[in-house]
């Protein structure tokens, strides 16, 4: 490992001591003390500043590395340091040293290096140099074992994990680097109701439902195998007996040289978020069997594009395009929306009307297929959600039977009543035994203004067109009253809503 030092700066840190020429042990003792350097896991020695020779060491370092006094004095410190980091460790004396010159106040830096104790382990000591000015500057080296320091912190984080494992809601484990379970997780015992001791090792696994195991195995094996966290899911046993979701997340600890200590990690309870989850996707897989298998013609479009983004038979059927032919592009482009009658020497889209982005209901137009029939279909939509995007969902009902029908009897009522009048009056009276019925829910529909102007020169026996023009109104806006009056009459044809206007006075 390359050097890794701490801070060496040797213009950061000038000592509040006055000019001093340190002579002896008792004024390094001294001079450290001044500068709030000695501590009881600490080190002092004073180095030559030119020659980075030891001059002076105390007790403390020599207990720190294991040497007599003797057998350190006279020695340049950096022999005592590990190979990698005595020329890092020369080089900042030397800046010391050629900064000693321009300063009138003692200074310093801190730094660290790895230290090689007598026995041959090596540690990591932290510097803190201090250059003390005079004839003969010398410079006075603070060494510590950071390791002393770290204890506290360390004991705290470890009853601060220990306090997270106890009162944590979820399953907080760790494992040893083989990937054994090791520890205490008072979590998961109260979650499966297992002992300490059987949960150890491998033994986790026995509240692991059968069908799930030799997955969660083959997966625990290969984040051993590849060192990265993972996540997974998988069932457990609950301690009521139930089968459980769970998602587990494992982490790899490692040390300083990089190799893989242990491991920790956490199992958390989704099983109502799984359930819910499945639930929505059974939920969804039936709309779509009942939307592709089902008679009525439906198309699924995105509501900020109208793209289609799905379609059933039904529909393919009634339009007479093919399903690539229709996905991706919106009715507009495929030119569905049939012009009014009146229109027809105008271009296909340019009178048309087509449905808006939003709920709706029984909205009567006329579709173009591909052959170029054209269509009266009444279509409701609805605004739905799929994924991410959403989307508005169209039903087609094919009325162009019953349409033409409602026509034919609606030439046919004209023709007998202008020939007839005592025939129509029969015609008349036998329908309006047809909505006898109906009547005494029907006597409080309340229509709106325009509503009736409709229905008056409907029961008189005038066209769509001639309504339109008398009123100043589109065809297609027209129908769409005549369908908004059927729906509050409850009448399904022409000859119905002329009954219910002559039982009602509307017209003579």
């Amino acid at each position: 490992m390359e050097y890794a030092g701490v801070t060496d700066d040797v213009e950061g840190t000038d000592s509040k001591g006055e000019d001093a020429d340190p002579g002896g042990a008792d004024d390094v003792a001294g001079a450290a003390t001044g500068c709030a350097l000695t501590r009881t896991d600490a080190g002092v020695a004073r180095v030559a500043l030119r020659t980075g020779r030891v001059v002076y060491v105390d007790r403390a370092l020599c207990a720190l590395l294991g040497y007599t006094a003797a057998e350190l004095r006279g020695h340049p410190y950096t022999d005592f340091m590990h190979p990698k980091d005595r020329a890092h460790s020369a080089a900042v004396l030397a800046r010391l040293a050629r900064a000693a010159s321009a300063r009138r106040k003692p200074f310093g830096c801190r730094t660290a290096a790895r230290f090689r104790h007598r026995a041959g382990a090596t540690r990591w000591l932290q510097l803190e140099l201090t250059v003390l000015l005079g004839a003969a500057p010398t410079c006075v080296a603070v060494v510590r074992d950071p390791a002393h320091a770290t204890e506290p912190a360390l004991t705290q984080s470890e009853r601060r994990f220990r306090a997270l494992v106890e009162a944590s809601a979820q399953a907080v484990w760790t494992a040893d680097a083989a990937g054994l379970v090791v520890g205490e997780s008072p979590s998961w015992c109260a979650f499966t109701g297992q002992t300490e001791a059987e949960r150890q090792g491998w033994g986790w696994l026995d509240a692991v439902h059968p069908d799930d195991r030799d997955d969660v195995v083959a997966q625990w094996q290969n984040d051993l195998r590849t060192l990265v966290p993972s996540d997974t899911e998988f069932r457990v046993r609950h301690h009521s007996g139930a089968w459980r979701w769970m998602s587990a997340r494992a982490v790899p600890l490692f040390d300083d040289s990089g190799a893989v200590t242990g491991w920790v990690g956490m199992n958390r309870d989704i099983d109502v978020q799984k359930r819910a989850l499945e639930a929505l996707r059974e939920s969804e897989a039936r709309f779509f069997t009942v939307f592709h298998a089902g008679p009525v013609a439906a198309c699924i479009t995105a509501l900020a594009t109208r793209h289609f983004v799905d379609v059933n038979d039904a529909f393919l059927a009634l339009t007479g395009f093919s399903r690539e032919e229709v996905l991706g592009r919106s009715a507009r482009e495929l030119g569905l929306w049939a012009t009014q009658p009146s229109e027809r020497g105008a271009s296909c889209q340019a009178g048309a009307q087509e449905p808006p982005p939003e709920a709706f209901r029984n909205l009567e137009l006329r579709l173009r297929t591909k052959t170029g029939e054209v269509r009266d279909i009444l279509i409701s939509g609805e605004v739905l959600r799929f994924g991410d995007e959403r989307g508005q969902l169209k039903l087609f009902y094919d009325i162009t039977e019953r349409k033409q029908t409602e026509e034919q009897l609606h030439r046919a009522l004209q023709e007998v009543m202008s020939d007839t009048a005592w025939f129509s009056s029969q015609v008349l009276e036998r329908l309006s035994q047809v909505r006898a019925r109906k009547l005494e829910r029907s006597a409080l529909v309340t229509l709106s203004k325009r509503e009736r102007q409709v229905l008056e020169r409907l029961a008189r026996g005038k066209s769509n067109e001639a309504i339109a023009a008398e009123l100043g109104l589109a065809t297609q806006t027209v129908r769409n009253y005549i369908s908004a009056v059927y729906d509050k009459l409850g009448v399904r044809s022409r000859a119905e809503a002329v009954v219910w206007a002559r039982e009602r006075g509307v017209i003579g």
